[in-house]
């Protein structure tokens, strides 16, 4: 354990801020490969000693600053983004494969691509309730395993129905993981650098959508023969 003590001059009086931290090595889950516990006690001391105030872990984040900690957990929790923009462009892509393989009507092949933002609206709708329930990370982690089997699972598919229910349940997954991230993103960061690494994790979307068109563009390049099956297993 460690204490820690910062004296803060302001006018006339002087308030000095101790900080005692416990740490405590966990399993390996978290990154950098640490599950970190910490156990933060800290109070403020007036110079006359009369008043005694609690401060809590946002002055603490603040104190601390916009480090490489949030970076990667930006990049993790932004991830949400990449793969939002990666099942859209995908989806929306092989709908003309999938029309000629099972002779589809107009109003299925657009079905199909709305049952994807059916699937977001109503995770995102759940995703509160869930968050209290089980957790923020712990949507987080069903989010990116939802999203990798329902990709995987889509490319095995052999019935519009089948591939419409996969197609909807993985937008459920990525409708789960959006919200539960922005609110850790918010505890994680100093005030001054919330929007800048909210803005900065959805941006993620525009890398899910250029990784798609890699795939689209190595696979066919004029997008008349697409081997859908194996892209959605890639896109997973």
């Amino acid at each position: 354990s460690s204490r820690l003590r910062l004296t803060v001059t302001t006018g006339s009086e002087t308030n000095a801020v101790f900080i005692v931290v416990d740490s405590q090595q966990g399993p390996v889950s978290n990154p950098p490969g640490l599950r970190i516990q910490l156990n933060i006690e800290a109070h403020r001391f007036m110079k006359n000693g009369k008043e005694k105030r609690a401060v809590n872990l946002e002055d603490v984040i603040e104190s601390i600053g916009m480090g490489p900690a949030q970076i990667a957990w930006g990049i993790l929790g932004g991830g949400i983004w990449l793969a939002d923009g990666a099942e859209l462009l995908l989806v929306s892509a092989v709908t003309r494969s999938l029309q000629k393989e099972w002779h589809l009507t107009a109003f299925m092949k657009g079905f199909i691509v709305s049952a994807v933002y059916l699937g977001i609206l109503l995770g995102n709708a759940a995703s509160g309730g869930f968050s209290h329930r089980f957790g923020r990370r712990e949507m987080i982690v069903l989010s990116y395993c939802g999203i990798f089997f329902c990709g995987s699972l889509s490319g095995a598919c052999h019935t519009t129905v089948a591939f419409m229910m996969m197609r909807f349940l993985g937008g459920i997954f990525i409708g789960i993981g959006q919200p539960a991230w922005l609110s850790i993103s918010a505890e994680i960061t100093p005030a001054y650098w919330r929007i800048p690494m909210a803005a900065a994790s959805q941006s993620l979307f525009v890398v899910g959508e250029m990784y798609i068109s890699f795939l689209l563009m190595m696979d066919d390049l004029n997008m008349q023969f697409l081997h859908w099956r194996g892209l959605f297993r890639l896109g997973g």
